[in-house]
């Protein structure tokens, strides 16, 4: 008889509350995918203001995706309907500890109102921001769902971007985004940084890249559907103007990615084991070669001298000064760290820049997993490597899903680049969706499976 009703319920187009929040969901992520990225800034020079207006359009994307979540399980609750049943797992509470660490942290710090309510370009990691992480991680793992589409719309703004990045490359200035008769190749000379695409600085447009290439080409050559190989079309664009903007952070981010993403991604099991030894070789034969690398400049050149035990704090673009400032103040507060946000007042190394007569002053770690340790202290950083550890082990049991197969990629190579680049919320949003995403995935295949 149950069954029955169930068929005419479908029949009817009927779906149950938990459906609805799935759909809701599925709308959500197709905005945060497939139109986030494409918001640029206002004004004449819309640069000037882009992080603040994507990082306000994300957040209040996530609001109604939140209060629609809120308001329809209230109104189902009201009127009696099917109840919602939310099965909490131990990741969740990983991920409200994550966060009480964070609140605690602000209270306890010398600048609690920075702590909990700051927005900016340089840092963006209050508690404020903390608490939007924390809820897309929660919702993706709830009521989030890998999809076909979501890969899509990552496709169809990640073209649109890189075209408006190809006109930019070719000396244009489309849309107005830099100011009145320059264009990207002023860069450091007549303003300030090196801007380009829809993401702003070069280095977070790396990020997002690092991101959207191995979903893309992932997903593109695992899936079935002949169409999908179009997703190519997007990845290899993408890979042109990395290799134009020359950024670092996403070169070790791709290598470190294709090195350790190959033995998963690989269906067939004597050829994953084949992937997993040719990688194991590579990174040696890497490293060998690097640590007797015979240039005087350049990336590796810095990568060799600190194997060989040598460290200059020039090295890494100024990096490893910030990280050496940065580590003083872990040590004298290891545990809660300084607070969130505590850059902006622990920091502040001026760098001067001779050509274009300035003074800019770094806030940001350019570490992330340095700036929790440094915000949040050992608790705060051992919860988020908790959550980063339970979103790999699902993308690594789940590997046969095409879908967690691209996403998986996209998270690792979005967490190497993440060692040596900035964490703002116009492209975190990006891993917490995808560490979400694994995450329910993962815990939904081991509910089936029990």
């Amino acid at each position: 008889m149950a069954s029955k009703k169930k068929r005419r319920r479908k029949k009817s187009g009927y779906m149950t509350p938990l459906e609805v929040c799935h759909k809701m969901s599925d709308l959500y992520f197709l905005l945060l995918f497939g139109v986030f990225p494409l918001v640029v800034g206002t004004g004449e020079y819309r640069y000037g203001n882009l992080v603040q207006v994507k990082t306000w359009f994300w957040l209040g994307l996530t609001a109604l995706w939140l209060s629609g979540l809120a308001g329809y399980l209230a109104w189902c609750r009201i009127k009696k309907k099917t109840p919602v049943s939310i099965r909490l797992h131990w990741i969740h509470g990983a991920a409200l500890a994550f966060l009480g660490v964070n609140i605690v942290s602000a209270i306890l710090s010398e600048y609690p109102q920075t702590g909990f309510l700051q927005i900016s370009a340089s840092n963006t990691n209050s508690v404020m921001i903390m608490t939007f992480y924390i809820i897309v991680f929660m919702g993706a793992s709830l009521f989030g769902c890998l999809r076909r589409e979501h890969i899509w719309a990552l496709g169809f703004s990640t073209f649109l971007s890189g075209l408006l990045s190809e006109i930019q490359l070719a000396g244009y200035n489309p849309l107005t985004m830099y100011p009145e008769g320059l264009t990207y190749y002023n860069k450091h000379k007549e303003y300030a940084f090196a801007f380009l695409g829809t993401m702003g600085n070069i280095d977070f447009l790396a990020a997002f890249l690092c991101f959207a290439v191995p979903v893309l080409a992932v997903y593109a050559v695992r899936s079935a559907r002949k169409q999908d190989r179009l997703l190519l079309v997007p990845a290899v664009l993408s890979l042109h103007i990395l290799y134009h903007i020359d950024v670092d952070a996403s070169k070790v981010g791709l290598i470190g990615c294709l090195v350790l993403t190959l033995p998963v991604v690989i269906r067939n099991r004597k050829g994953a084991k084949y992937a997993a030894i040719a990688s194991a070789a590579a990174i040696a034969l890497g490293l060998a070669a690097v640590y007797f690398w015979p240039g005087k400049s350049g990336f590796i050149y810095e990568a060799s001298q600190i194997l060989h035990g040598h460290i200059e704090p020039s090295f890494g673009h100024d990096r490893v000064e910030t990280w050496m400032k940065a580590w003083e103040s872990v040590v004298k507060k290891p545990i809660l760290g300084n607070g969130p946000c505590s850059g902006c007042w622990l920091l502040q190394i001026q760098k001067v820049n001779e050509a274009w007569d300035r003074v800019n002053v770094v806030y940001n770690t350019h570490n992330t997993y340095l700036g929790y340790l440094m915000d949040t202290g050992i608790l705060g950083l051992g919860c988020y490597l908790a959550l980063i550890g339970k979103g790999l082990s699902g993308w690594i049991r789940n590997r046969g899903n095409g879908l967690c197969a691209a996403f998986g990629a996209g998270v690792v190579c979005y967490l190497i680049q993440d060692f040596f680049n900035l964490n703002l919320a116009i492209t975190a949003p990006f891993l917490w969706a995808g560490l979400g995403l694994l995450a329910g995935d993962s815990i939904s295949e081991s509910r089936r499976k029990s």
